[in-house]
């Protein structure tokens, strides 16, 4: 079971594990068809449950449905490894549709910043509706 863990002192943002990065999330079963991996497939699970209840401890309402949603990402990496901070969101989006947002079309991913904490990596994200 992936763990997370909530700051207290920023309650205004999710506070999640890292997810798996796109080159870790999928396994080719077959030529041209690949599916998500057990690791995958377990953060969307928990990390949509962690954004549920992120969701309701603060209040956050489901856009409509054609409102974009800003999704700001600060990331600490858990290693000083280069990485590509955009093969976090696919994971991360999916783990927020039908939960935050109702489709992953709709999020407008922004990464503010990233650094590196061996002791707890992360991702913390804020999130706003566009013209609301």
């Amino acid at each position: 079971m992936l763990d997370f863990e909530i700051d207290e002192n920023r309650s205004d943002r999710l506070t999640l594990l890292l997810p798996p990065s796109v080159n870790n999330a999928y396994r080719n079963v077959r030529i041209n068809k690949r599916i998500k991996t057990e690791k995958a497939v377990e953060f969307i699970e928990t990390a949509g449950w962690q954004a549920k209840s992120w969701a309701m401890k603060n209040g956050w309402h489901m856009p409509k449905e054609s409102q974009k949603v800003i999704l700001r990402v600060w990331i600490w990496w858990g290693n000083t490894n280069r990485r590509d901070p955009d093969n976090i969101f696919k994971l991360l989006n999916d783990a927020i549709k039908g939960v935050l947002v109702h489709d992953d079309c709709m999020i407008l991913p922004q990464v503010m910043d990233f650094a590196t904490d061996p002791k707890n990596p992360r991702v913390e994200l804020e999130l706003e509706v566009m013209n609301p």
